[in-house]
């Protein structure tokens, strides 16, 4: 071969060779800095996802506690309270004795009639021409007609001769007394009429 020929070989592949290595050193260059790319320090920053539960709101309806009435009862409301009216006196309408002559120690009967409420009523005779009181007799309670009472008792009469006045006296409930006073009328005689009582 000729030896410009064999220098011309030469020098191709000394070109060849030399363009070769710079082929690997890229090659071998890009993957180094791939791997550093792959593998570098920088940190990669991470996000932590935190879930938080919200408990979900009740849809259950909230229950109040009341006072009912039972079913088919009645509410019935309290009046205010009132003072009892007051209740009026009793009033005597009559009085009476039988006999209105009677002997010494004989038998008499009193009555009275009162209209309204009356716990007692009491008969009281007075010697007429002294003043003195002979005799004080309860009565007892009788029948009721409408709103007025009968009241009676019988006695003895006084032992002395003479004239008598007598009076009836009612107490009503509250303690008052309601007298109704004896007058010439209701008068009764101890004895003779026209001797002992004139």
């Amino acid at each position: 071969m000729p030896a410009k020929k064999k220098r011309l070989l030469i020098a191709g592949g000394i070109v060849a060779g030399t363009a070769l290595l710079v082929l690997v050193f890229l090659l071998v260059r890009g993957c180094g800095e791939k791997k550093k790319a792959a593998t570098g320090t920088t940190p990669v920053k991470t996000t932590t996802a935190v879930t938080t539960t919200i408990p979900a709101a009740s849809t259950a309806p909230t229950t109040t506690a009341t006072a009912t009435a039972p079913a088919g009862a009645t509410t019935v409301s309290t009046p205010p309270a009132t003072a009892p009216a007051p209740v009026p006196p009793p009033e005597i309408i009559s009085r009476s004795v039988d006999p209105e002559v009677v002997d010494p120690g004989g038998s008499l009967t009193f009555s009275a009639e009162v209209r309204g409420q009356a716990t007692s009523v009491t008969i009281n005779a007075f010697k007429r021409d002294t003043g003195a009181l002979v005799l004080t007799l309860p009565l007892v309670q009788g029948a009721t007609v409408g709103d007025v009472t009968s009241w009676s008792a019988g006695t003895t009469a006084p032992a002395a001769k003479g004239e008598y006045r007598f009076f009836a006296t009612a107490t009503s409930t509250d303690g008052v007394e309601v007298k109704m006073p004896g007058v010439s009328g209701w008068t009764f005689c101890v004895g003779d009429p026209l001797i002992d009582c004139s």
